[in-house]
């Protein structure tokens, strides 16, 4: 991804906290780091359960940190769990 993808999630997670503020919906069940509203309309996660994918990290790292898939497991197909 390098610094260009670096740059693309930071302004991604920028702007998903502006919205968030904005809309007053900061809600955030499971305490992943995603807010429910993008939970459900967004990642596609549940908002209710922080680690998704069952792999042992939190969606909102996934997504923010690791840009890894809080949908699967093993996003890169080796065969090694995220």
């Amino acid at each position: 991804a390098g610094h260009a993808g670096l740059a693309r999630i930071t302004a991604e997670y920028l702007n998903h906290q502006a919205i968030a503020r904005s809309l007053k919906l900061r809600k955030d069940l499971d305490g992943d780091g995603i807010f429910d509203l993008f939970e459900k309309s967004k990642f596609r996660t549940k908002p209710k359960l922080a680690d998704t994918d069952g792999d042992g990290l939190l969606d909102g790292d996934e997504v923010f940190v690791h840009h890894t898939s809080p949908l699967k497991v093993d996003t890169d197909g080796d065969g090694v769990s995220d």
